[in-house]
């Protein structure tokens, strides 16, 4: 009777044990990576329930209501036409790039594509179908080290460094690139699920963090969320293919749950990933046959 009590309130203790096992570990194995986290108010404003809607898969799904971003005094959109998301990854994106610019001044950031007006295929990318991913150009500098503009990404080495349609001797700034990383990953409004880049480059982040102090716990979300990722398939798969511009993929909203299709990795500090409610269907529209 006794060994039967114990049986039932280790199987009652069970789940507690593995969330925090879970908590406390990362898939690097970095024990602060659920320690700790941002403070409260931390990053884009929070609206709760909005319009947009991403539905399916980032490779097979599409955008409903989208938010457009546009160009402002810390940010650069390279095609509007090209620009829309989801109105918290627009919002996040505003942000991190006002608090770059806000703290270090210079050029803004170069914003890619983001998603069409509608979503679905655009082209060349395979994702970029339901406004939760957006390409965006590096800080970079001149061969003086001052900050440095071009309409276009550039390719850079394993040095940082590369050169612009015009010629110009351009490097990596990795004073603004990792602030633009500490804004992202830094806050819980909208978590970031990918950020992604070159392996050399991804080094040259965590070194400045190293440099600037940054907290151990935002170390750690950068160790696990930026850095390459598998893109293509069979043999045209390969990895590391970010080296004239940041990837980054956001969650799905928790609004736009479940008929947004999340995929693995999750992240031990967003929380749980479960619907708030069923967002509305697609309604087709009405035939102006008669």
């Amino acid at each position: 009777m006794q060994r039967s009590r114990s049986l039932c309130l280790a199987l009652a203790l069970l789940p507690g044990l593995v969330l925090a096992t879970l908590v406390r570990a990362s898939p690097s194995g970095d024990p602060d990576i659920g320690a700790s986290g941002p403070e409260a108010g931390v990053g884009p404003p929070a609206r709760g329930r909005t319009r947009s809607r991403a539905i399916g898969a980032t490779n097979r799904g599409w955008l409903a209501s989208p938010a457009q971003l546009a160009s402002g005094p810390h940010l650069r959109v390279r095609s509007p036409r090209r620009a829309y998301g989801t109105l918290e990854l627009v919002d996040l994106l505003r942000w991190a790039a006002g608090q770059v610019g806000e703290a270090h001044g210079g050029p803004g950031l170069l914003v890619g594509d983001l998603a069409g007006p509608r979503g679905d295929r655009l082209r060349p990318h395979r994702s970029h179908r339901t406004g939760l991913d957006a390409d965006l150009g590096f800080y970079l500098t001149d061969a003086a080290g001052s900050p440095h503009a071009t309409p276009r990404f550039v390719h850079l080495d394993r040095q940082g460094e590369g050169s612009d349609r015009e010629g110009v001797e351009v490097g990596f700034d990795a004073e603004r690139n990792w602030a633009l990383v500490a804004a992202l990953l830094g806050q819980d409004v909208t978590p970031v699920q990918y950020l992604m880049v070159v392996t050399p480059l991804k080094r040259r982040l965590l070194a400045e963090a190293e440099r600037v102090g940054a907290p151990e716990w935002l170390k750690a979300r950068a160790r696990v969320v930026v850095g390459p990722q598998r893109t293509g398939r069979g043999r045209r798969a390969r990895r590391g293919t970010h080296d004239s511009h940041f990837h980054v993929r956001i969650y799905c909203p928790r609004d736009d749950l479940p008929r947004c299709r999340d995929k693995a990795p999750y992240h031990p500090w967003i929380g749980p990933r479960t619907p708030t409610r069923r967002p509305p269907r697609r309604r087709r529209p009405r035939s102006t046959m008669r």
